[in-house]
């Protein structure tokens, strides 16, 4: 779906913590172009940002049109109920996989509603991620099914990074479950992580009076930042709701974050994340999702947007920037080419 780049701008800055009045004239002022409130509020549901968005324009005082108002009132009182009987579902899920003697990370969004966000219904999410040991990930399947869940969605293949998805409704609510065995999808020049590896230095969050581990500060970042801009060169559409989660996370854990391993770790992140926050204040050319194949040919892949190919290479500086324009871009999606043909060819 096309977004305007004023809708894009005003999304984007309701992508920040909401905090009060502080915000509210950059948003007024978003508002008074020409914007299409049946685009914001149809472009707000795609990039997951409902919530937000009405908390944002509740703080800042700015007149809604009634019909506005009621989609994006119904919308967020469906998250908070999702959001809710999330809330029981995890507890079991995770009980279930104790009693199976299967230790379990939680990932992304579903971690993130409770440690950075004020209240966990503004993080909507579409399925719930669980990192588990490989060796574990076929019991752990089991143990879900034995308390009430069935498979659903698209079957994968037995090398991808995470099972079939697996779905329970309670309270008219469908919550959806993944089982990853590897943190991301396979992909050039990006090193697959695994439970092994990540729950040393994991952390631990409260969830409905249950203590549940997650990815430590470092690995969470890079999760979530990786997902967004790393792992699908081809890509030229982003979901604004990763970078809230980036700028909720920073935000919350600057004081606390070990910024010396994360530029160790994952320098190419630390340089980037600035440049999430200069997201939510001005101005960009918005990116689109292809809807067909061909679209990896698109001018904004070959020669992606400035902000865009800064984020997603942390460039800094004039010589990063000609390496990764001139060769760096070029061989990752050589790379992604050549992997994508060869996971398509059958092994003979």
């Amino acid at each position: 779906m096309t977004i305007s780049r004023q809708t894009f701008h005003c999304l984007s800055l309701c992508a920040r913590p909401i905090r009060g009045a502080d915000h509210a004239v950059e948003l007024a002022a978003a508002l008074e172009t020409p914007t299409s409130w049946d685009e914001l509020v149809d472009q707000a549901e795609q990039h997951g940002l409902e919530p937000l968005l009405l908390g944002h324009l509740r703080a800042a005082r700015i007149a809604i049109p009634q019909s506005a108002q009621d989609r994006l009132r119904a919308r967020s009182v469906q998250h908070a109920h999702a959001s809710a009987v999330r809330d029981l579902v995890i507890i079991e899920i995770v009980r279930a996989l104790e009693s199976a003697g299967i230790p379990t990370l939680v990932l992304k969004g579903a971690a993130l509603a409770r440690l950075v966000y004020a209240n966990p219904a503004l993080r909507p999410m579409r399925d719930v991620d669980l990192l588990v040991p490989k060796a574990a990930a076929r019991q752990a399947w089991a143990a879900l099914e034995a308390i009430g869940f069935s498979a659903g969605g698209t079957p994968v293949g037995p090398s991808h990074h995470h099972l079939q998805g697996l779905s329970t409704t309670l309270n008219g609510a469908t919550i959806t479950v993944e089982l990853h065995t590897e943190l991301f999808a396979r992909t050039p020049f990006i090193k697959p992580l695994q439970y092994e590896e990540l729950c040393r230095t994991s952390q631990t969050f409260e969830w409905g009076g249950v203590t549940l581990r997650t990815l430590s500060r470092e690995d969470m970042l890079w999760h979530v930042y990786a997902h967004a801009f790393v792992i699908n060169v081809f890509c030229r559409g982003i979901r604004l709701i990763s970078v809230a989660d980036l700028v909720h996370a920073t935000d919350a854990w600057a004081d606390v974050l070990d910024w010396h391993e994360l530029g160790w770790r994952y320098r190419r992140m630390a340089r980037a994340l600035p440049r999430a926050h200069q997201l939510t204040c001005r101005s960009v050319r918005p990116l689109d999702a292809p809807t067909e194949w061909w679209g990896a040919l698109h001018r904004d892949v070959l020669w992606p947007p400035e902000w865009w190919f800064a984020m997603r290479y942390g460039i800094q500086g004039l010589s990063q920037w000609t390496w990764f324009r001139f060769i760096g871009h070029p061989a990752h999606l050589a790379a992604a080419a050549a992997d994508a043909v060869r996971r398509r060819v059958p092994s003979r």
